[in-house]
């Protein structure tokens, strides 16, 4: 799945995230997780998520964001992401807030 160095392509992910849990209707692609992360305007409501779910934090910015534990080590985004989708509260809670954003 996801081994250290080797990235999985999109189509993967898909794959991978709709062979866990279906399809729900509050899906969030990738590419729209990375921007919730990396975005200043929303980071804040993301990082709050990620502290309550699983004890992370969301440091530096833009593309040099990363996520860490409170071991201070690096969490993949692609784990994370696969992760939230595969929880339907989760992948719901996500989305809602995404949507607040973005509609």
């Amino acid at each position: 799945m996801d081994s250290p160095g080797k990235l999985m392509t999109r189509d993967e992910m898909r794959r991978i995230a709709t062979e866990r849990i279906g399809t729900s209707g509050y899906e969030l692609t990738f590419t729209d997780f990375c921007r919730l992360v990396q975005g200043p305007s929303y980071r804040q409501v993301l990082a709050g998520l990620l502290c309550t779910w699983f004890q992370y934090e969301i440091v530096g910015f833009d593309a040099d964001t990363v996520i860490q534990s409170g071991l201070q080590e690096t969490v993949s985004l692609q784990t994370l992401w696969l992760t939230i989708q595969s929880d339907k509260q989760k992948q719901y809670e996500l989305y809602q807030r995404a949507m607040d954003f973005w509609r």
